[in-house]
């Protein structure tokens, strides 16, 4: 493990990115660089109607991820996530 704290990011954290970085047609990307204890990389990927989805590569979930993701229908952490 990185020694990088682990959490759940909010969606208004990735907002000016999206807004300035991601452009507005759907299927762009773009790849959020590690730095700063902010995250380990993530992808971001433009959908429609100015929706995104966050695809953090880095992550080994623990069990305060699997009850905030169960809280929110907004994230998913899928089967298998963690392991190479």
């Amino acid at each position: 493990m990185s020694g990088i704290a682990q959490s759940i990011f909010r969606p208004e954290e990735f907002t000016a990115d999206a807004e300035r970085l991601l452009g507005g047609a759907n299927g762009n990307t773009y790849q959020r660089k590690p730095g700063d204890n902010v995250n380990d990389g993530q992808i971001m990927v433009r959908l429609k109607k100015k929706r995104f989805i966050i695809l953090d590569y880095g992550r080994i979930p623990d069990a305060h991820d699997y009850e905030i993701a169960k809280s929110s229908p907004h994230i998913t952490i899928p089967n298998g996530a963690g392991r190479s």
